[in-house]
Formats: structure tokens, sequence, C-alpha cells
């Protein structure tokens, strides 16, 4: 009678063993789960939100996933910024004097924004942790704020280009977003800076204080 009981209980301890592991890798593997607000955000474009002399102040940013904004956090300085995507909140502010240099805070990652070559704003580096990408004009005259590109033979690619004309061309543009693996921080980074410039060169700005 005693070998048949401890028999039956071994028997219910195998039974319930399996189920026990899979809710302990359950709950080991959860923490380690990413957000899909870091992976998946894909821009599409961004314009200006008002006309006139105000132009330059707020922003729409379009991604697959919904709206969000980038703004002046003051009304007549253009040093610093905030910026709002899916899931993700978080400030610009200006280095250097010169407009040369930019650091990008938001949900715990800081991106560089770096001109390549001392008084050049065509070519850009954009970088945070292990990402290290290079922003470019497609011309390099005088136009060539019109269109920027990060191309990436393994991360892929990022277009800005605006989508009109003339002199308002600045407010409004096209982003072909080929980098799905790329943190949307640094994205930001890229649209920022190739719309701020461009915003410069078309005088879009009041005079910073």
């Amino acid at each position: 009678m005693t070998n048949f009981l401890l028999i039956s209980l071994f028997a219910l301890f195998l039974n319930l063993l399996p189920s026990s592991i899979a809710l302990k890798n359950t709950k080991t593997h959860l923490p380690n789960q990413k957000t899909s607000a870091m992976d998946t955000i894909i821009f599409t474009g961004i314009k200006s939100l008002w006309s006139g002399d105000d132009a330059w102040r707020s922003w729409t940013v379009s991604t697959e996933q919904g709206d969000g904004s980038l703004n002046a956090q003051w009304s007549s300085s253009i040093s610093e910024w905030s910026f709002s995507l899916p899931g993700i909140n978080g400030n610009i502010r200006r280095t250097w004097s010169d407009d040369r240099e930019w650091t990008l805070n938001a949900n715990g990652m800081t991106v560089r924004i770096k001109q390549v070559w001392s008084d050049d704003w065509h070519e850009w580096q954009i970088s945070s942790g292990n990402f290290n990408l290079r922003l470019k004009t497609q011309w390099s005259d005088d136009d060539g704020w019109r269109s920027w590109r990060i191309s990436d033979s393994r991360l892929g690619s990022f277009e800005i280009k605006t989508i009109w004309s003339g002199d308002d061309a600045w407010k409004s543009w096209n982003i072909d977003d080929q980098m799905p693996g790329v943190p949307p921080q640094l994205k930001m980074g890229a649209t920022f800076i190739a719309v701020y410039i461009a915003t410069k060169l078309n005088n879009g700005f009041p005079k910073d204080d």
C-alpha cells in the first residue's frame, strides 16, 4: 500500500512539472520583450501646422502608427524644441550656438546630431550607441536642402524630400522610411535637422534671442 501511494505521488509530480517550468520561463522572459513603439514607427512626412510668420514654430509629424508633433519651446527662440511620436516624448536642444551640433533626448535614449564637416550643412552624423548614421543632401549646391537621404547597406534607407517647389517648399515634406529596425529617436533627429536647415536657409526663422 505504501509503495503504491509513493508511486502515485511521484506520477502526480511529473505531470505538474512541465506546467511549472513553462510558467517559470514565461515570467523570466517577459521583461525582455521589446515595446512596439521603439521598433515599428515608420515615418511618412512632416509639415508646418501654421502659415505666415509662425509657420516655423509647430509641425505635424506623420507616421504609419499615428501623428506626432514638433514644436519650438519658446515663441521667439529656435534653440529648444519638444516632440512627440506614438509612445515617445522628447526634446531637442542646440549644443553650439552656430547650429553645428544638437542633442536629442527621449525615452532614455540620447541622440547626437552633428555636422560632419565644420560650417557645411550638407552632411550630418546622427548617432546613439551602436548606431552611426550619415544624413546627406542629394545635391551639394544651395538647393541641396530640398532632398536628404540616409543610406546604409545593413539598415536600409531614409529619404526626406520637399513636396512642392517654390518659396514655401520648406513647409511640407514626404518621407520614405525603409529603416524599420532603426530606433525612431534617430529618425526624428534626422527629420528635425533636415527641416531646421531648410527653414533657416529660407529665412523662415525669427532672429534668435
